[in-house]
């Protein structure tokens, strides 16, 4: 009798993690766990020139900057594949660390693609940002630094 035995290296991580801007765009900062690397077979960016970050391998995120207040949200799954936004609950924070932080709700876009929510800009040069979605009946967090210019 043969036996295969499949061994995974996990790649641990506490703190802070770089993002993934798309390339030639501004760099960013997200807290994330790491994925068994072995594993990884999906290419992971954003698509729409964001900030993109893996929510412990359960979600990964894509936050958008507009000109204007606005965040847009794009949803991907565990394999980094876009997803329909349309009927999954999802919600920001502002300086999550703050004392008396700013929370809000994002909107499902017109088409689903993404959320949407206006959100106010710090004072500072860096947006905090803590957006979660809901994933089978929990919230799924993930932080973002974005440098502003």
């Amino acid at each position: 009798m043969r036996f295969i035995l499949k061994i995974t290296v996990l790649g641990l991580g506490l703190g802070l993690g770089a993002a993934s801007p798309q390339k030639g765009g501004p760099s960013a900062w997200a807290s994330e766990s790491k994925a068994p690397a072995a594993v990884e077979t999906h290419e992971e960016k954003p698509l729409h020139g964001g900030h993109f970050g893996d929510a412990g391998n359960l979600y990964h995120y894509e936050v958008v900057l507009e000109p204007n207040r606005a965040v847009r949200l794009y949803l991907y799954d565990e394999t980094a594949q876009p997803m329909k936004v349309t009927g999954i609950p999802a919600r920001w924070t502002l300086s999550p660390d703050d004392p008396n932080p700013v929370r809000g709700e994002f909107q499902a876009g017109e088409q689903g693609e993404f959320y949407r929510a206006e959100v106010p800009r710090p004072a500072g040069p860096v947006l905090h940002l803590k957006v979660e979605a809901r994933r089978k009946g929990e919230w799924v967090p993930m932080e973002f630094f974005i440098p502003l210019q």
